[in-house]
C-alpha cells in the first residue's frame, strides 16, 4: 500500500519533466523546404546543412542578430533573435520565420568563404557588423567556421 500511495505522485512529476521540454524543439517542420542536391536526400535534410548558428555584432549592439538551428535524428530545433526588430522567435516559430530565409541560401562545404558570407549578410540583411561568425554544419558532416 506505500508503494502505491507513492506510485502516482513520482508518475505525475514524471509526465509534468516531459512535458516542460526545450523551448526551442521544432514540432511542425517546413514541409515545402528546397533541397538544393542530392546529399540531402540521403539524411532527409530540408537544407545543405544540419546545423547553423549565427551570431553578428554591430558597434552598439552585441548580439543583434542570433540564429540557432540544429537538426537531429529525432528532432529539430531552432531559435531566432532580431534584436533591433524586437524579434526572439523559437521552436515552430523561428523555424517558420528561418525556413523562408534559409530557402534563399544556396551555398555547400565547397563554396569559398568570401561567397557564403555575402550570402548570408544578403539573406539577413546585415549592414555595417562589427563582425560576423557563422558556424555550420553540413549533412555529410563536414563544419566550417566562417569569420568576418
Amino acid at each position: 500500500m506505500k508503494r502505491l500511495k507513492w506510485a502516482l505522485p513520482v508518475t505525475a512529476s514524471l509526465f509534468l519533466m516531459a512535458g516542460c521540454g526545450d523551448s526551442d524543439e521544432v514540432t511542425n517542420q517546413p514541409s515545402e523546404a528546397p533541397v538544393e542536391d542530392e546529399a540531402n536526400s540521403d539524411n532527409n535534410s530540408m537544407y545543405t546543412f544540419d546545423k547553423f548558428e549565427l551570431d553578428v555584432d554591430y558597434t552598439d549592439v552585441n548580439d543583434a542578430i542570433k540564429v540557432d538551428y540544429e537538426k537531429e535524428t529525432n528532432s529539430t530545433e531552432a531559435s531566432y533573435e532580431r534584436k533591433e526588430d524586437d524579434l526572439n522567435l523559437n521552436g515552430d516559430e523561428a523555424m517558420q520565420e528561418l525556413d523562408s530565409l534559409f530557402g534563399q541560401l544556396n551555398f555547400d562545404k565547397d563554396t569559398p568563404d568570401e561567397e557564403v558570407l555575402n550570402q548570408i549578410k544578403a539573406t539577413f540583411n546585415v549592414e555595417d557588423a562589427r563582425s560576423i561568425e557563422a558556424d555550420v554544419t553540413f549533412t555529410d558532416g563536414t563544419e566550417k567556421e566562417y569569420r568576418e
